[in-house]
């Protein structure tokens, strides 16, 4: 009995038959299929007739084909998720010397786009005079009349509670870019030598850094809180991050170089300044630093403020200084009511870097003619509190004599020389004046009253600067 013809020997003999050529496809004629065909020959044409076997085409092109491509691709996704994965599960310790898994991490938060913003700096601060604060201060009548009508009715509670929750402002990084935006949050950034770093953490037991003495950064546990989030991740690193440890150690390391310190023998300092200075820069010069409020961005564009000072760069000192002053406007750091959901530690912290970005504000202020960013009538925060250790109290003091200063400042740009100022009467100009003077005058008698350490401290980074140079 015949067998019948199955469907895959079917295929391959209609394959084997000869097909129509291109050109008689094209101009839609028969063709008799022959090798060159009549009608190519009779135009005078070139024949291109391809009868491939049908076991010579691509298998991704067939059912099966497809099918098998696929549980390929399905394979190979599930393979990377299985290792990412192991790379989440495993601990962020690892040898000194192994920089590159480090950079690896580095590298993997770039990819996913993590915008690390902490609880605190997740809501903005609004005025009294905002809708939000009218709501709520709504809301919190509506609770209490609730509470006189209907007692402690339970649901009702639950309701008002939810309506709370919605009116409260909670950012993310898509409220600080456009939908579309193509702006690289994480630069690829080589890291400072484990050891050199470790290192120079352990030299802060013995001998303080003078650029950790006062003004912005005192904290030593600050400074070993931002290495360890590079250093050794739990959470996505943020640009802010790498920035700011970056910058504080630039300075540091110019400090050290400048001192003759015994780790200048252990290391090519000039080599590891070059890579920290070029890790800063790639930090200042992002989206993410210049539009996203948070501590750790403040920092970094504060020391990128005091690299732009030092580099004789006006305007970049102004641009830095500005988008850092709009930031602590935007997280509230120029009012006190801020200040109460924060540890003591970290409050000091913050209101120390904020009344050091008004010092700057008031500088570029009145050295370049412009308004001054932070503008007096809205802060209430306090001045940071004197340190108890005898060592470091005379650098806070001469630090709250150049808040001082900078207030009289402020004033001296906005009485004598803003716009509204010249539309003033020569009586109102010269009444200004003399109130300048006595402000002037008390401020130099508190200079003077200060102790003759207090007067050989503030000038002491004024000499580590200059000893390469007098040298």
């Amino acid at each position: 009995m015949r067998s019948r013809e199955t469907i895959k020997s079917r295929q391959q003999r209609l394959g084997a038959l000869p097909r129509a050529c291109e050109a008689c496809k094209i101009r839609k004629i028969r063709c008799d299929r022959a090798v060159p065909c009549s009608n190519c020959r009779a135009s005078d044409l070139a024949c291109q007739n391809v009868s491939p076997d049908a076991n010579d085409r691509p298998e991704s092109r067939t059912g099966a084909g497809k099918i098998r491509y696929l549980e390929a691709q399905i394979s190979s996704l599930e393979q990377r998720l299985h290792n990412l994965e192991s790379k989440a599960a495993t601990p962020a310790a690892h040898p000194s010397g192994d920089l590159d898994r480090t950079e690896e991490r580095l590298e993997l938060s770039s990819n996913e786009n993590e915008l690390s913003l902490s609880n605190e700096d997740s809501r903005p601060f609004e005025g009294e005079s905002t809708f939000l604060a009218h709501a709520v201060q709504a809301s919190k009548a509506i609770e209490m009349h609730v509470d006189e009508v209907s007692g402690s009715d339970p649901a009702l509670k639950d309701t008002l509670s939810h309506l709370n929750t919605l009116i409260q402002p909670v950012t993310s990084k898509e409220d600080y870019s456009f939908h579309s935006s193509l702006a690289r949050l994480m630069p690829n950034i080589k890291l400072l030598p484990t050891t050199l770093v470790i290192g120079m953490l352990q030299r802060f037991k013995t001998r303080r850094p003078i650029f950790l003495s006062s003004y912005a950064v005192t904290d030593l546990e600050l400074v070993e809180n931002l290495c360890r989030s590079i250093y050794f991740p739990i959470k996505p690193i943020c640009i802010g991050q790498a920035a700011s440890m970056h910058g504080i150690f630039y300075f540091l390391l110019k400090e050290y170089e400048a001192m003759k310190d015994i780790l200048c023998q252990q290391f090519d300092f000039p080599a590891q300044i070059a890579q920290c200075e070029k890790n800063f820069i790639m930090g200042l010069e992002t989206y993410e630093i210049m539009s996203v409020p948070s501590f750790e961005n403040i920092l970094g564009l504060t020391m990128g403020a005091i690299k732009a000072q030092g580099e004789a760069k006006p305007f970049l000192y102004l641009s830095l200084i500005s988008a850092a002053a709009t930031h602590c406007q935007t997280l509230g750091y120029h009012r006190n009511m801020t200040y109460r959901d924060f540890p003591e530690g970290k409050a000091e912290n913050i209101r120390r870097l904020f009344w050091t970005i008004y010092v700057f504000d008031k500088n570029t202020s009145l050295l370049l003619g412009k308004a001054s960013q932070i503008q007096d009538c809205e802060i209430d925060t306090r001045y940071p509190s004197l340190p108890l250790d005898p060592s470091l109290r005379p650098w806070d003091e001469s630090f709250l004599l150049g808040i001082k200063l900078a207030i009289i400042q402020g004033r001296i740009y906005s009485d004598l020389y803003s716009a509204g100022a010249a539309s003033k009467s020569s009586f109102d100009r010269a009444d200004a004046i003399n109130k300048l003077v006595v402000s002037m005058e008390q401020w130099r008698a508190d200079l003077e009253s200060a102790s003759a350490s207090e007067l050989i401290i503030i000038h002491v980074p004024i000499r580590i600067k200059l000893t390469p140079f007098i040298d």
